[in-house]
Formats: C-alpha cells, structure tokens, sequence
C-alpha cells in the first residue's frame, strides 16, 4: 500500500475519502433504520391503543344495552320510554339497527304488544340515522393565522386534512369531521401520538352553531 501511495499520491486522498463516504453512508443508513423503527414502533402502539379502546367501548355498550333492552321490551310503558330516550342518546347512529334486532327476536304477542312504541321509534331512528352529525378533533388555537398555519402543516405531514376556524378570537386547527363521536375519540389516539398529546374531541354542531365561511377558515359567530 505505501508502494502504491508513492507511486500514485492522490490515491491515499481518493481511499481516504471513500472511507469517509462510506462511513457517512453508514451513519446515514443507520439513521434510517432507526427511524423506521421508531416509526414502526409507533404505528404499533397506536394500533394497539385503538384496539384497547376498541374492546373497552364494545364493553361498555354490551353493559348498556343489557340495562337498556330489558327496559324496551317492558310492559311498563313508563320504563319502555326510559329506555327508548335511553338508546336514542348513547346509540344515535345505531339504534335503528338495534330496535330491528329487538323486534326480530320478539315473539308475535310481544310483538303486537309493543307495537305502539315500537314501531315510532323505528321511524324516528331511521330519520336519526338519515342525519349525518358532525364531530371534530380539535388540535390547537393559535391567536393568529400565520401561527395557526405551523399547527395546519404538522397535521398535514401527519396524514391529515386539517381546517381552521375562528372561535372567540382564537384559530383552531380541527381534523374531521367524522360521523360518530366513537369515530372522532378512536382517530384522536394517533391524533395524540402524532400531531398534538392534548388534542380533544368536541361535537361541531354545538361547537360551532352558527358558521361562516371565510377566505381560509369558517368563523364561529357568537
């Protein structure tokens, strides 16, 4: 190797630098992987918080429909009622759904015994299910726009489509809507992960009642 140093000088200066090119490969490879796998372990945790969050809901909807079905089969017509403003709140987009299964599973006499109650709660959670409600994930406020377009990126580079309004003078950045309050908490767990950890999940209809579009963002009027 020193023969051919001095038989050739600029080759010690060319071997020198492939090794530090390849060196700065390798840190640039490792750097690469590294990533992956945070990234990878990332998608994991989120993955597996969702079907944490998947099974707890699924459970605490079998604990309310065993409360609430005895109730809708009742021949207290006072418990029936209960029972039926019971559904429409915690299972709105499905409770149309639910009263079929109900009434599937009915004998004839139960059937035409519930009849009155029955079948104008289907028709009023039919046109409850025909009603697309509205719920958001709200990521940040920002007291100007410009501050507010940082927090729109990082949620664009996060995969989302974000959109600003203006609420009592500050601009949030939101991410939705989505059909389902259910929908909107299971999407906030990679909301939190990876674009904002105190993001929260607000119902758009009340949140922002009355609207106006603007030139980049709607405004909430008070």
């Amino acid at each position: 190797m020193a023969d051919e140093a001095k038989k050739n000088p600029n080759w010690l200066v060319i071997f020198t630098a492939i090794l530090s090119l390849g060196s700065a490969l390798g840190v640039g490879y490792l750097s690469y992987q590294t990533k992956n796998i945070e990234t990878t372990a990332k998608r994991e945790e989120i993955a597996f918080e969702q079907a944490k969050f998947d099974v707890e809901q699924k459970n605490r909807d079998n604990e309310n429909l065993k409360i609430i079905i005895p109730k809708l089969v009742s021949k207290d017509e006072q418990e029936v009622k209960v029972g039926m403003t019971t559904l429409f709140v915690l299972f709105q987009s499905s409770a149309k759904d639910i009263l079929e299964s109900i009434n599937s599973a009915l004998t004839e006499q139960q059937r035409a015994a519930l009849k009155d109650q029955l079948q104008p709660a289907l028709q009023r959670a039919e046109k409850l299910g025909a009603q697309s409600d509205a719920w958001i994930i709200v990521v940040g406020g920002d007291k100007s726009i410009d501050d507010a377009k940082d927090e729109v990126r990082r949620a664009t580079d996060a995969g989302y489509s974000p959109a600003l309004y203006l609420k009592q003078g500050w601009y949030r950045t939101t991410i939705g809507p989505f059909p389902t309050q259910t929908d909107a908490e299971r999407t906030n767990i990679a909301v939190r992960a990876t674009v904002r950890g105190a993001s929260y999940v607000v119902n758009l209809k009340s949140w922002c009642e009355k609207q106006s579009a603007k030139n980049g963002y709607t405004e909430c009027a008070e």
